[in-house]
């Protein structure tokens, strides 16, 4: 008795298959077929579950160990996802505004691409997404739809490159810098983004740069930083006694040592250990960077070193009894508004 093919779908590779209908293998008292005869011949075998990465039903599959085998990847869509890679969706091309036809949003999700935005005539002809913008954090300009397109779908225009939307997050976080030349504010991205990108810390404020005045390099600090080298050993400082009116002052939780004046609560050093502070003041001593290292020297043998990146103040002193000669007479970090201290650091009326 003739009748006609039944589709089925194959529970292993997806594919299409025709055989009998359901109703002919009923008949015969057998289960219908869900494997195709390729996954059939290769005697392939539905030994592992899968969840499909679109619409998260689980479906099965050859185990892992046959893909590796074949060098194939593990299937992340089932039969009905895949199969839907064939309909297509309209999408605007940005650049002539006609539309044109593509793989659905879901299947370029599954690659990782991101969806078309221009037709394949736009793309093949090389003409550009049809607008320049201008990025508002490195000022160099580049492409993208044009306002229109942003207009219809509800979206503000881009104000960022590529570049850096990629690193938004560490640009959206601002710090604080001091001109070298006037001493002034210069808010920008923190120290790591510089770093990312190979370049140098600020040094200028815009107003010293249109008006000329980056070559007085370092002219708010007294010179370039110097190496300077000072001991770290928590001891030594414990067996230097507080003056009488810094007893009063400080915590006595070094027996009235001179650690008490450097770890004092006002320094924030809450979870930091001696060791540690009294180490990384020394490195900050030994800089040379004038890119990050600014200098004060304030006479009577005491020196003051900032580090920018880390707004942290180091305070040095001549010291006979000292085996480098320089002893650290305190150390702590400013706050955004401790900003004031370098103009009494430069015009030498701070009292340390």
């Amino acid at each position: 008795m003739a009748f006609k093919q039944h589709e089925y779908a194959c529970k292993i590779c997806g594919e299409n298959f025709e055989a009998a209908p359901p109703k002919w293998f009923e008949d015969k008292n057998l289960t219908p077929p869900t494997r195709c005869p390729k996954c059939k011949s290769l005697n392939r075998k539905i030994e592992h579950q899968y969840t499909c990465h679109i619409c998260k039903s689980t479906f099965d599959a050859a185990p892992p160990s046959w893909f590796m085998e074949k060098g194939l990847d593990q299937p992340t869509r089932c039969a009905d996802c895949k199969n839907k890679k064939s309909e297509n969706h309209t999408y605007t091309c940005s650049t002539c505004r006609k539309n044109f036809d593509a793989a659905p949003p879901e299947w370029f999700k599954d690659k990782k691409l991101s969806l078309p935005i221009r037709c394949k005539e736009c793309k093949s002809s090389g003409k550009r997404l049809g607008h320049a913008y201008i990025c508002t954090i490195c000022n160099k300009t580049f492409d993208a739809a044009p306002p229109e397109w942003f207009k219809e779908r509800g979206l503000a225009p881009p104000n960022k490159c590529n570049s850096c939307r990629i690193n938004i997050k560490l640009i959206s976080k601002e710090h604080t810098y001091l001109c070298q030349s006037c001493g002034g504010k210069i808010i920008s991205a923190p120290p790591e983004w510089f770093l990312e990108k190979g370049l140098s810390l600020p040094r200028f404020c815009k107003d010293c740069k249109t008006n000329g005045k980056t070559k007085l390099i370092l002219r708010f600090a007294d010179s370039f930083p110097s190496p300077i080298e000072v001991p770290a050993d928590r001891k030594f400082y414990e067996s230097i006694p507080l003056r009488q009116d810094q007893k009063e002052k400080y915590n006595d939780d070094y027996g009235g040592s001179q650690l008490d004046h450097i770890m004092s609560e006002g320094h924030k050093w809450e979870g930091w250990s001696p060791e540690r502070v009294l180490e990384r003041a020394r490195e900050i001593a030994l800089s040379d960077d004038s890119d990050s290292v600014l200098q004060f020297d304030q006479g009577d043998g005491k020196i003051v070193k900032y580090y920018q990146p880390e707004r942290w103040l180091v305070i040095i002193t001549e010291d006979t009894y000292s085996p480098t000669g320089y002893r650290i007479l305190t150390t702590y970090v400013l706050n955004k508004g401790d900003i004031g201290v370098f103009e009494k650091l430069r015009d030498k009326e701070w009292t340390l």
